[in-house]
């Protein structure tokens, strides 16, 4: 059923966005420069802003797939101490 892909688990709960975002920051994320819809994630990721106009600690769900996928091998990896 795998058809040859190596597939592992994304740990997932409560506050696993943030702290998996906060992982990733520690890092330096490169792209090829024809990863166009990569660029445009990254330059689209950005948190939601509350009633108050107060930044909340709760990234936007929207465009971010390849975002996600960083992020689920960057914690990935922290878990596993890769």
């Amino acid at each position: 059923m795998r058809k040859g892909f190596s597939v592992q688990y994304a740990e997932k709960g409560a506050g696993s966005v943030a702290a998996g975002i906060n992982l990733v920051k520690a890092y330096e994320v490169y792209m090829t420069e024809d990863s166009a819809n990569g660029w445009r994630e990254a330059q689209e990721y950005c948190w939601a802003v509350g009633r108050d106009k107060d930044i909340l600690d709760v990234p936007v769900d929207k465009n971010n797939h390849i975002m996600d996928c960083i992020r689920y091998f960057v914690s990935y990896r922290a878990m596993h101490g890769i």
